[in-house]
């Protein structure tokens, strides 16, 4: 079992966790009890092969947008890179986690840590911030926009809604801590869900509509909601019964929903709005608008983060486990590759034409792969299927 650990390079990484307190007894256990079915033979390998190569630079960053020319990280302030991981232009410092790109610009958080004071700022193609404004905290995912719309919000409860200009177009008091927030891309309204587990649209301030939602909450950095390009309808996750994902109007009324296997993780809309591409635990779905199930592929463990081409061509999946992996996936619901991560992933990107996939971990570690990866080799993989002997 030695040889095994040594060849995969899990020895090193198990000792060091152990020495740096970022693993658990109880975690450890757990994972040496797997490795010790792998290297008696009781578990056999899925059959897909894992990657090597690429690039890595290190970079610790929970968001990540491509394009098919540049690679925008957010790591403290924004980094624009090309896809061979050249830094061309580095913002000043922001501070916080969060950023959105709307093409001519981004809308990202910030946050001053020696005043404990948050807030956001929109920036230039080329790094420079025109304009910031103070909010208060904001959760992890509560910023969104549209190109008329900015939207942030605050753990104390208030939605702020701007201009891309700056100027504040209107507020909303929630009092509660508000945790995910989707603005939808008409400028019509902006969804939020708070701590309360409430969903709620608010439009020029006033409130729309709003309910309760079972699982609604997420209090972390997973997005489980999402909203078509057209706004004619949202996604959003909810555990009332059993696990589903559920299609609702901006209007609040509900169009279907479908069941899951387990909690929806992570979701993204095409850009024609056609396919809807779900992450759940050990399972992705592609369904159609009218929520048909168009395909569904056992794989990966927590698949959190997704990626996504316009068309969902390629799509890329962020999977968390003891052994935190990237699996690219065809249109068709294929395995094409996948790639190992040290550590828990933080985020997941891909360039829109397809050519380069990226992700990032807790380690700090950034890594960049061209697809097809130029350089592979046919690695055991650390995820395997039981098999009674």
């Amino acid at each position: 079992m030695r040889n095994l650990l040594e060849k995969e390079g899990v020895l090193s990484e198990l000792i060091n966790m152990i020495q740096s307190d970022t693993i658990s007894k109880c975690c450890l256990v757990w994972m040496m009890a797997m490795l010790t079915m792998v290297s008696t033979g009781c578990i056999f390998q899925n059959g897909s092969d894992y990657v090597s190569g690429g690039t890595i630079l290190d970079l610790r960053a929970n968001t990540l947008i491509g394009t098919d020319e540049h690679l925008y990280v957010l790591t403290g302030k924004a980094v624009c890179l090309d896809w061979e991981g050249t830094t061309i232009w580095e913002s000043q410092k922001l501070g916080g986690w969060g950023m959105v790109f709307l093409g001519d610009g981004f809308f990202a958080k910030t946050y001053d840590q020696s005043s404990k004071k948050g807030g956001v700022a929109f920036l230039n193609l080329n790094g420079e911030i025109l304009w910031q404004e103070e909010t208060r905290l904001i959760s992890t995912i509560a910023i969104d926009a549209s190109q008329n719309l900015l939207a942030a919000g605050t753990r104390d409860g208030v939605l702020w809604v701007f201009s891309k200009a700056g100027d504040v177009l209107w507020t909303y008091t929630n009092y509660v801590e508000i945790d995910q927030v989707v603005v939808a891309l008409d400028s019509s309204c902006v969804i939020f869900t708070d701590y309360h587990r409430y969903l709620t649209c608010v439009r020029e301030g006033e409130v729309v509509w709003s309910k309760t939602v079972k699982g609604i909450y997420e209090g972390g950095s997973n997005r489980i909601m999402a909203c078509s390009p057209d706004s004619s309808y949202f996604v959003y996750r909810s555990e009332e019964g059993r696990s589903k994902m559920v299609a609702s109007t901006l209007e609040g009324k509900e169009i279907w929903s479908v069941p899951l296997e387990s909690e929806l993780r992570s979701v993204a809309v095409t850009s024609d709005g056609t396919a809807i591409i779900a992450g759940c635990r050990g399972a992705v779905y592609k369904f159609t608008s009218a929520g048909i199930l168009v395909w569904k592929i056992d794989v990966g463990a927590d698949n959190q983060y997704i990626a996504i081409t316009p068309e969902a061509d390629y799509i890329a999946v962020g999977s968390a486990s003891p052994f935190s992996h990237l699996i690219l996936l065809s249109g068709e619901g294929e395995v094409l590759w996948k790639a190992r991560s040290s550590d828990n992933i933080f985020a997941v990107g891909i360039s829109p034409n397809g050519k380069y996939v990226v992700f990032s971990n807790r380690l700090g570690k950034l890594y960049i792969y061209s697809n097809p990866p130029e350089t592979s080799e046919t690695e055991s993989s650390y995820y395997y299927t039981a098999r009674i002997q």
